[in-house]
């Protein structure tokens, strides 16, 4: 067992190193690239720490210092709604007509990112004794059928008003910075299922920055390293904690800027003599009539709903203030355990993907998660039972970067439709939209609160000391969560993008590229022979979509002409970075063989025993996978060629017991079923039928022809599935307008 655990931890150190700086054969992302993308998203990881702990919410540590009520909490929901509509045209214009030369998207992360940083760390150094002086108040009458049975109070102080205008400041310059980094995730690599593998896996590290910094708190409060305040029954963390957070977590953000804006590069299939500008009423005319812009759009906004559902912030506050250690690990639990319970989605994700679908995975963990909000609905009286149901409906949650992937393939539609990359127009667009749906979203945990006995203006740590009032604000939660989680699904089931018209969109869009930038004069050598690898899938596959954009192409086979020698100088130029990569490799081996062989010596010389240097050098170069292939070591690979086939040849003689000895249970099996049945029974066709499904003994050199027939037969049935798929694809793709000017 540790063998093969040690061979496959060997595996992935040797593909780690192989494609750190080429990407595997067919995708366009190394693995150092995907490095600082996912170093990239950790700007998002620690900027979410800033923007989460100051987040204007009356159920945040942070604000309950200066005495948020529900009512001051619903009115900057609606002024940075107003933000939002004033500020997304602005910002989709900025992204999409950016002509910088480093992309469209990096010039913004940066100076967003550093605004982002000083107006959020400003905040908790905001004195809590401004939060005293009222400089004004509204007044909001009772209204019954919305559950405000007395009239309440909203008040203005200086800190709260401060508080506004930074949290306003950042959530703007953080929103340029996520989008940007978003944008470069779009468009790194115009293959949808590399596009899940990244996104998956991404979040493996972009996540660890804030699990780490938002469970610090809880850490130190179990550890007694600094003590809790106390407003009225409530225990709330002091704002030392976060100046001492909010500088530390800046400092890494901008730091990380770097990686992003030097490390990654934007892909998409555009022509390269051809410069976009985009008005923002095109964009937003485009996008209106894109079906999946609406299906991504609605489903954030009933997700925005969902969240309801998630109480477990007002659980480790008023649910165990007699019990701090007890709140603590809760504190810790949500900060860390549930936090990344959404990895397990992230991780899965590709894998499911792969073999059902973006439709499906979706529709799924819909369901997944509404189970769990069922649960949390009957055990909403027991807080910590509750905790343990949004751990699992977290899991499910984790699905939801799918929509991210969605929204990639929809823009290649977009492009493929108008003829523009749309990302900057996307984002804002949608959130223009989200943002006014935003207003009356707000409501819903204000009505909800209302309803539980809690008015906009009441003091809101002092309404959740009492159990009836919180439990009947669980419970609304709960109900809220579970019917939103199931209306969830509903713009997933008309999402109809398969993966293989997606497919049928990028080649259509290259075959696009390649007409126009031949006319321009600036075809590459890879763009050729991507070309011919098209026109060759066409061909075998007869895909009448793909040909009808080949017949478009007045100089087609003039290009076609050029694919001899635009391969020899792509494969010339491949097996010279292969050469340079092994000289590398070959020289860093070298070093630490001679660094090993001298250690060894030290050793032996300080036990007095001998060292049989040839023997140490055969035994490293017999494990190594670049010093083998030395000429001098011909002799030791020799070896290891002998070894390794014998080595398989025992695994595959293995792997014929187990087939036999299953043989010989199934060939009992069906001599007793006929006997029962007294029917005849074949013994030589049910052998030879065992075999032609057999994996391992219809390998051995008797059953060689028997091998081939099932190979052939099986790839003509994949053959005659595949093109039954392309031709039901191509009836969708036929009917798709475009229109370009």
């Amino acid at each position: 067992m540790s063998s093969v655990l040690t061979e496959k931890v060997s595996d992935g150190f040797f593909k780690l190193k192989t494609y750190w700086k080429k990407p595997p054969k067919g995708y366009y992302v190394s693995y150092k690239e995907f490095v600082n993308l996912s170093l990239g998203f950790g700007i998002n990881s620690f900027l979410s720490v800033l923007i989460g702990m100051a987040t204007f919410d009356v159920a945040k540590d942070m604000m309950i210092h200066f005495n948020v009520s529900m009512g001051q909490a619903w009115l900057f929901t609606m002024i940075n709604a107003l933000v939002g509509v004033i500020s997304a045209p602005i910002m989709s214009m900025c992204i999409d007509n950016c002509k910088s030369k480093r992309g469209k998207f990096k010039p913004f992360i940066l100076p967003a990112t550093i605004i982002t940083c000083v107006a959020y760390c400003i905040i908790p150094f905001i004195p809590v004794a401004w939060n005293s002086n009222v400089l004004s108040s509204i007044s909001i009458p009772a209204i019954p059928w919305l559950g405000l049975i007395k009239s309440s109070n909203i008040i203005f102080t200086p800190a709260i008003i401060l508080i506004w205008v930074l949290i306003l400041i950042g959530t703007t310059a953080s929103t340029f910075t996520s989008q940007a980094i978003a944008g470069i995730e779009q468009t790194i690599t115009p293959v949808s299922q590399e596009r899940a593998n990244i996104a998956a896996f991404r979040g493996l590290i972009c996540n660890i920055p804030s699990s780490v910094a938002n469970a610090i708190p809880g850490v130190l409060l179990m550890l007694g390293a600094f003590k809790t305040e106390t407003y009225g029954k409530n225990t709330i963390y002091p704002l030392v904690m976060n100046q001492i957070l909010f500088p530390i977590c800046s400092v890494f953000a901008i730091i990380l800027v770097f990686f992003v804006v030097k490390g990654t590069k934007e892909r998409v299939v555009l022509t390269k003599a051809v410069k976009e500008k985009v008005k923002f009423r095109d964009g937003a005319k485009a996008l209106s009539t894109n079906r999946y812009f609406w299906i991504v759009v609605f489903y954030s906004i009933i997700i925005s709903i969902r969240g309801n559902i998630n109480i477990v912030d007002f659980i480790r506050q008023y649910s165990y203030t007699d019990n701090q250690v007890l709140a603590g690990v809760i504190d810790f639990f949500s900060k860390t355990l549930l936090m990344n319970a959404l990895v397990l989605g992230m991780v899965f994700g590709p894998l499911l993907i792969k073999k059902f679908g973006k439709r499906k995975v979706m529709v799924y963990s819909n369901i997944g998660f509404v189970v769990f909000a069922l649960l949390q609905l009957f055990m909403y009286k027991v807080p910590i039972l509750v905790v343990v149901c949004i751990f699992f409906q977290n899991i499910f949650v984790g699905f939801d970067y799918v929509t991210g992937i969605m929204t990639s393939d929809a823009l290649d539609y977009e492009q493929y439709r108008h003829g523009k990359r749309v990302e900057g127009f996307w984002q804002n667009y949608s959130r223009l939209i989200t943002t006014i749906a935003g207003i009356f979203v707000a409501l819903v945990p204000l009505f909800l609160a209302a309803f539980a006995g809690i008015g906009f203006g009441d003091d809101y740590a002092v309404k959740m000391m009492d159990a009836n009032i919180r439990d009947k604000f669980y419970l609304y939660r709960s109900i809220v969560g579970l019917i939103s989680g199931a209306l969830a699904s509903v713009p997933i089931f008309f999402y109809d993008m398969s993966e293989k018209q997606h497919g049928s969109i990028v080649k259509a869009l290259r075959i696009r590229a390649v007409k126009d930038d031949f006319a321009a004069g600036t075809l590459t050598d890879r763009q050729i022979v991507e070309f011919k690898e098209i026109v060759d899938y066409a061909e075998e596959y007869n895909d009448s979509f793909i040909k009808e954009r080949l017949n478009e192409f007045a100089d087609l086979e003039q290009v076609l002409s050029m694919y001899e020698d635009a391969k020899a100088r792509e494969d010339e130029k491949y097996a010279i970075e292969e050469q340079e990569d092994f000289e590398r490799n070959i020289e860093l081996e070298t070093k630490k063989l001679e660094n090993k062989i001298a250690k060894q010596k030290a050793i032996c010389q300080k036990k007095g025993i001998s060292f049989d240097e040839e023997k140490f050098i055969r035994d490293c170069v017999y494990k190594n996978r670049y010093l083998i292939k030395l000429e001098k070591y011909a002799d030791i690979k020799e070896q290891k060629d002998l070894d390794t086939e014998k080595t398989a040849q025992e695994r595959f003689q293995k792997q014929i017991e187990k087939e036999e000895l299953k043989y010989q249970n199934l060939l009992q099996k069906a001599k007793e079923k006929a006997n029962k049945e007294q029917s005849q029974f074949d013994e030589k066709a049910f052998r030879e039928q065992f075999i032609y499904n057999s994996k391992h003994i219809i390998a051995k050199e008797d059953y060689a022809e028997m091998l081939v027939e099932r190979d052939t037969a099986r790839k003509a049935k994949r053959r005659e599935k595949e093109i039954e798929e392309i031709e039901k694809v191509n009836k969708k793709l036929q009917k798709i307008k475009v229109e370009i000017s």
